[in-house]
């Protein structure tokens, strides 16, 4: 199977940080990106054709799963098509959705998962989605039943799950840019720490 870095947390929990640090390691985030109205993240980092993949077999809105019978075939066809990306660019391909977390089993069944989860206070998440003016499926709501997706499934994960506390990413990017990059395979960069210097506040 092929190896796929998937970033999974709720909306406002950091993964568009990760998914620039991973960028910054040499990881590929295929284009084009799904863009938003947030003047501190106007790139979201999330490739518009696995969001818009996502969002045919499940609805953002309850965070459910809604045409169970359209994931695999769905997976296998991304399958090949991002196997060719990747062999094309001689790099490893990385893709994150918060929504992603509802088809993690067959995600894992289809690619050889890196998984990464991202986490973050809720307070932290409520005050990002308040600053956002984002629909309330996005805020402290949907982030409940987003972890809630990813504890099921780390339940019974049979491969390792990297996790990034937020905060701790913040507070020290050294050490665990490098312990990413270790989970990626990917060379370590003391540059990618720019991205952290470079974000503003969430």
């Amino acid at each position: 199977m092929m190896p796929l870095i998937l970033v999974v947390g709720p909306w406002g929990s950091g993964t568009t940080v990760v998914m620039q640090i991973l960028s910054q390691l040499g990881a590929l985030v295929p284009t084009p990106h799904l863009l938003t109205f947030d003047e501190r993240t106007p790139n979201s980092w999330e490739t518009t054709a696995f969001n818009r993949f996502v969002s045919t077999v499940a609805a953002e809105d309850t965070a459910t799963v809604t045409q169970p019978e359209a994931i695999l075939p769905g997976l296998q066809l991304m399958h090949a098509e991002l196997q060719a990306l990747s062999t094309s660019a001689q790099r490893p391909i990385a893709l994150k959705y918060a929504l992603a977390a509802t088809i993690l089993p067959q995600l894992s069944a289809v690619f050889a998962l890196k998984l990464i989860y991202v986490t973050r206070p809720i307070e932290d998440i409520k005050a990002t989605h308040v600053r956002r003016g984002w629909y309330q499926h996005l805020g402290p709501d949907g982030a409940i039943r987003i972890q809630q997706y990813m504890a099921e499934y780390a339940a019974q994960a049979k491969h390792p799950i990297h996790r990034i506390h937020f905060p701790d990413l913040i507070e020290s990017p050294r050490e665990l840019i490098s312990e990413l990059a270790a989970f990626v395979s990917l060379p370590d960069k003391p540059s990618a720490e720019q991205v952290i210097r470079r974000s503003p506040a969430q």
